[in-house]
């Protein structure tokens, strides 16, 4: 059986780390400052059907995707290729990025389309 612990012991565990619920709370506000799906497209100037023809899909499949709380990578990727830009991934530990790559082709997003 995994290890599981419950969110509240998990938050106890951080309050009581001065440093540790520093680096919640500056990725907190770094995650409330992130921009939506949505307002990076109309920052680009383009419409809902603009991108969607782009992707060869609906526009409101693209709806779907801008509201959709959780995304496949390939997906996110190709809606961000779309726009004109690169998804970039990483992970912070202890203030040291570390960049994630992807390989190319892997993990195939077929639900793109209707």
């Amino acid at each position: 059986m995994p290890n599981t612990r419950k969110f509240s012991e998990l938050r106890r565990e951080v309050v009581a780390d001065p440093a540790r619920a520093q680096r919640v709370a500056a990725m907190e506000a770094a995650i409330e400052h992130a921009l939506l799906l949505g307002e990076i497209r109309e920052q680009r100037s383009l419409s809902q059907t603009d991108l969607a023809e782009v992707l060869g899909t609906s526009q409101a499949r693209v709806s779907q995707l801008e509201n959709q709380s959780d995304l496949y990578l390939s997906t996110l990727k190709r809606y961000i290729e779309a726009l004109g830009g690169e998804l970039e991934l990483a992970a912070v530990f202890d203030g040291e990025r570390i960049e994630i790559g992807v390989p190319a082709g892997a993990g195939a997003d077929h639900r793109l389309a209707e």
